[in-house]
């Protein structure tokens, strides 16, 4: 399911991604209210997949100028 994620990841737009970045950010934090660890486990699972993509697009995304 991992690899379905992040592929998926692949084809949203940066604004997507800072969308779906902040409703995993939400679902954990309501995780952590209900205590059920293996929903956060998955979440924050996600939630490093997302983080791992906007750091790859903004890497690859700066246009230096003279």
């Amino acid at each position: 399911m991992s690899l379905l994620f992040k592929f998926g990841l692949m084809k949203l737009s940066l604004e997507s991604l800072e969308r779906v970045k902040n409703d995993t950010e939400n679902r954990i934090k309501d995780g952590l209210h209900s205590n059920n660890q293996t929903y956060i486990e998955d979440q924050t699972r996600k939630h490093q997949d997302i983080l791992d993509e906007l750091a790859r697009r903004k890497q690859t995304t700066v246009v230096y100028t003279k």
